[in-house]
This record gives structure tokens, C-alpha cells and sequence, in this order.
């Protein structure tokens, strides 16, 4: 069984009411209360960031075709500040030309490698 098939099988058993818990090595039955409160807790962690994602693509639709300046700031290692930079693509809706929709992805890619968690 693959891992996505097992997600789902697990979440299934839960909406049962089966105390499957989970933590960073694996699914495992709940021994007590503070197991399962530890997994309720991780997961409504994930909900909040699943809204916050959803909550971000909404408001992008809000702003029609115009490209979103982001701006990133870079902390490096040994505590120095780069300057923050701007960046901005086509969203690849077909306004733009293949090679817009190519350098949009270049400075998703880019800002990808920057974010944290």
C-alpha cells in the first residue's frame, strides 16, 4: 500500500473514532489522552496552514491579473542583512507569453528556496 492510500485509510479510521495517533516516527494506537491531545494539536496545525493557503489563493484571485510584488529579506548565517528583493511573474493565466510564464516560475522556484516554515 502506498503512503497515500494509507493516509486516507488512517483518516478514515479516525472519523470512526479509532484513536490512531502520529508523530514524526509513524502512526501508532494511542496509550492515552496525552497522545491523542499531542496528535489533535499537530493537526490543527495543519488545518490552520491548509486555511491560511486557501485564505492566500482566494485573495490572489481577488487581484485579477496584476503581477504580486513580494518582497523577500535573506538572513545569512553569520547574521549579516542582504537588501530585500522584489519578485515578480506572470501568474501563467495566459496574459503573458510562454517566456513570461517560464520567468514566473524562475521567481517562484527562487522565492521557494528562501521561505521558511
Amino acid at each position: 500500500m502506498n503512503g497515500r492510500n494509507l493516509r486516507r485509510k488512517i483518516n478514515r479510521l479516525r472519523q470512526d473514532g479509532v484513536p490512531i495517533c502520529s508523530d514524526r516516527s509513524g502512526y501508532y494506537f494511542a496509550a492515552n489522552q496525552e497522545e491523542v491531545n499531542a496528535t489533535v494539536f499537530r493537526l490543527t496545525g495543519l488545518v490552520t496552514k491548509i486555511s491560511n493557503a486557501r485564505t492566500g489563493l482566494l485573495y490572489s484571485s481577488l487581484l485579477g491579473e496584476l503581477p504580486i510584488p513580494v518582497e523577500v529579506t535573506i538572513q545569512i548565517d553569520d547574521g549579516g542583512e542582504r537588501d530585500a528583493e522584489q519578485v515578480s511573474g506572470d501568474h501563467g493565466d495566459g496574459g503573458g507569453t510562454s517566456a513570461d510564464f517560464d520567468s514566473g516560475y524562475e521567481s517562484l522556484y527562487g522565492l521557494l528556496d528562501h521561505c521558511g516554515e
